[in-house]
Parts: C-alpha cells; structure tokens; sequence
C-alpha cells in the first residue's frame, strides 16, 4: 500500500524500487524523479514505513521465539 502511494505521488515522473540488498541484511528503498525535494520527501517516508514494519515483525517474532 505504501509504495503504491508513493508511486502514485510521483506519477509519471519519477519511480520508486524497494528490494533487499543483495549484499547486506537490509531493505533498499530507491528512487529517480525530476522533482528531487518531491523524491527525498517520498523515499524518507516510505523507508519510515519500511522501519516500522521490520520493527513489528522483530517484535513478533520474538515473543513467538519466546512461547
């Protein structure tokens, strides 16, 4: 939902790639637009977004580790 949006915001004009790392134990949120403020303010979020769902997910699994 999240990258929908963000795609959606830049339009035509820009897109957005979100994808593990290939190399590092980490998620890439990447972005090209002609509007750079526009693509900063969009890639911050959705890598917000991004934190915050690892951040869930950590948490679950731990207290699942810990039944």
């Amino acid at each position: 939902e999240a990258i929908r949006r963000a795609e959606e915001r830049l339009g035509e004009q820009g897109r957005i790639l979100v994808r593990p790392s290939g190399t590092e134990p980490l998620i890439r949120v990447m972005g090209e637009a002609l509007d750079e403020n526009l693509l900063r303010e969009v890639v911050d979020e959705l890598a917000e977004v991004v934190a915050v769902q690892l951040n869930r997910q950590l948490v679950a699994d731990g207290r699942e580790a810990g039944r």
